[in-house]
């Protein structure tokens, strides 16, 4: 259990950092992390959680094109649809989990075209912010 522990330690610490990193990136639209205190969940957040998990959603400027090459771009991720591994994953869900959708529904849940969804895990958060920033510069 202690090794349990912290692992999700470490990749909510991991998370909150680079949430962090994205909403202040110029090639980031928009982050959803609920350890933001202007994210709609974070009071909801408080009361359930110690941390503030270890899954980020965010949305890179640009459409299809520009978020598949950013996740292209990427060495320390793997593109993938599971979560909760010790590994990092990134996937996009419009053409991924929630593919089978119809568009007016995809479009009515705000799950548009460059919306990425990054799970993070335990890897060094240096070589992972690193890897996103790199990928982002060749957005």
């Amino acid at each position: 259990v202690r090794c349990v522990q912290e692992t999700v330690r470490q990749q909510c610490e991991n998370a909150f950092i680079m949430a962090s990193f994205l909403k202040i990136h110029p090639k980031i639209v928009e982050v959803f992390f609920p350890g933001f205190e202007d994210n709609k969940y974070h009071d909801l957040a408080n009361k359930q959680m110690r941390a503030y998990g270890t899954v980020i959603s965010f949305k890179v400027l640009g459409g299809t094109e520009e978020a598949k090459q950013f996740v292209k771009e990427l060495k320390f991720f793997t593109c993938g649809l599971s979560i909760g591994g010790v590994e990092s994953l990134i996937q996009i869900p419009r053409l991924m989990t929630h593919k089978s959708l119809p568009p007016a529904k995809l479009d009515a849940d705000d799950i548009t075209e460059n919306l990425i969804r990054m799970s993070l895990g335990i890897e060094d958060i240096e070589d992972l912010l690193e890897d996103v920033d790199q990928a982002l510069s060749k957005m």
